[in-house]
């Protein structure tokens, strides 16, 4: 059901492709890339193990989502294909290498071994082949705490069914459904971080975010935080100077 939820979203990169379940796999692959890069420009060692290749002539840039990171900007490349020197700070030692493409089954084999994926359904999981309830069931749960399922697949396997005021906490968790309504005060400036190895929420949870919010307007600083998995980013000074940039704006 996901490329047809995809197509509602009427979603658009930012150069204005419609974004769809053709090209959505390598929009992910050119988000990583960039996230990779950038690191890579900072003094991270990158392993080609992981299913990057790598050159020393051709540079790559993908574009950012409405501004993208700060810091560790890909130059684009010079004539006859050289590129300028990229200095660590502090460090006299050319990083000289680019990151041209990304086998994406490799990767996402690298990002699966890290640690056991979630069973499936991952989420409402109550009921489910004998499964217990999962945090998420017990956050749609009433007054009284209880568990209950909030989607009509799982609730049909536990012979239940998702009633009206379970739908519309549903709606109401679902900030996609309020950016383009006009009586929804939406912020102008949004900074987000998520891991580029986080096997517990997919890509496409941010980047459909980070995507809607640039497509109505809004100022999107997004990566895929490299090597970071479920726990977060911590760039915090990355993150003060972003704010410290919108005040003096």
């Amino acid at each position: 059901m996901f490329p047809a939820h995809l197509t509602e979203l009427n979603l658009k990169t930012p150069d204005g492709t419609p974004l769809n379940a053709d090209n959505y796999l390598n929009y992910i692959k050119n988000e990583l890339i960039r996230s990779a890069q950038l690191a890579k420009n900072a003094g991270a060692d990158i392993p080609d193990t992981l299913g990057f290749t790598f050159s020393e002539d051709g540079g790559f840039g993908a574009p950012p989502v409405n501004g993208g990171a700060t810091g560790g900007n890909m130059r684009p490349p010079m004539p006859n294909g050289h590129q300028p020197p990229v200095m660590r700070v502090g460090v006299s030692k050319r990083v000289g290498e680019y990151i041209t493409d990304l086998d994406m089954s490799k990767y996402l084999n690298y990002v699966v071994s890290t640690q056991p994926l979630k069973t499936a359904p991952a989420f409402d999981t109550q009921g489910v082949v004998g499964q217990a309830a999962s945090g998420e069931n017990e956050e749609f749960g009433d007054a009284s705490g209880s568990s209950v399922n909030f989607t009509p697949f799982s609730a049909g396997k536990n012979g239940t069914k998702v009633t009206s005021d379970i739908s519309r906490n549903v709606t109401l968790l679902n900030p996609m459904n309020f950016i383009d309504d006009p009586l929804s005060s939406v912020a102008p400036h949004w900074y987000i971080r998520h891991g580029a190895r986080d096997r517990d929420t997919a890509f496409p949870i941010p980047i459909n975010l980070a995507l809607k919010l640039q497509n109505a307007g809004k100022d999107v600083n997004f990566l895929l935080a490299w090597n970071r998995p479920h726990s977060g980013d911590h760039a915090l000074d990355e993150l003060f100077q972003w704010l410290r940039d919108i005040i003096k704006d």
